[in-house]
């Protein structure tokens, strides 16, 4: 009688540890199915460059990066080529400026775990624009010290204003850049502060439109002598 209860005694506890092991192995499939899963998802974030496949020479153009992460540290630089980054840096819109002898170039930007490159090619004709402008014009409308300054371009059908830039020259000759936004009727404008001390005397714009994949940059200068604070005396 005592052999049996050894016995089933010691049965009882050899499938106890058997099945405290099997479940110390469950739990271990379990802990590394959990990391496996984890690991799985340190995946880098989608992103993007976009820029036209071709630009003219002496000519500005956009490059656009796209992600999901937003407040990103983005550096924009030129790989190679006969180009210019003018405006843009630190955000998702970059313009450059394609030199004279433009023959081609390579476009970086990089963003966090993103590092990415866009080839640029010489336009072989001038691709169609649907964007003219004429000149620009200045604003004092709230007698204060800021002025908008801005365009009124004409667009053919299916073509938008995708991005503008603004060069301010003073009668002390400093030159500020701003990049545009478009007012509440669709135009690009700056509004920036002219003190009568020194006087804007002349300003340049640049603005970019598309249409599907085309794209084209039309620029105007013109001049001015006006100041905030309703001191202006009109154009020249």
């Amino acid at each position: 009688m005592k052999k049996r209860l050894y016995f089933f005694v010691t049965c009882i506890l050899l499938i106890s540890c058997s099945q405290e092991t099997t479940n110390e192995t469950d739990n271990e499939i379990e802990i590394n199915n959990e990391i496996t899963t984890t690991k799985n998802l340190i995946v880098k974030a989608p992103c993007t460059i976009d820029s036209p496949e071709c630009g003219s020479k002496n000519s500005l153009v956009v490059f656009t990066y796209k992600s999901q992460v937003h407040n990103q540290n983005i550096n924009w630089s030129v790989s190679n080529g006969n180009m210019t980054l003018i405006s843009g840096q630190r955000t998702t819109n970059a313009i450059f400026k394609l030199a004279n002898n433009f023959n081609g170039g390579t476009v970086n930007v990089t963003a966090g775990a993103c590092n990415l490159s866009k080839r640029i090619t010489p336009c072989s004709s001038p691709p169609p624009c649907g964007l003219s402008i004429s000149r620009i014009y200045e604003l004092n409308g709230n007698q204060e010290d800021e002025v908008a300054f801005g365009t009124a371009p004409t667009l053919s059908p299916g073509w938008t204003i995708t991005s503008s830039w603004f060069s301010v020259t003073y009668q002390s000759n400093n030159v500020s850049n701003h990049v545009g936004s478009l007012n509440p009727i669709g135009y690009p404008q700056i509004l920036i502060p002219v003190y009568c001390s020194d006087k804007v005397k002349k300003v340049t714009v640049w603005v970019t439109a598309s249409s599907g994949t085309m794209s084209c940059v039309k620029t105007v200068s013109t001049n001015f002598l006006v100041c905030g604070t309703g001191g202006g005396i009109g154009d020249l």
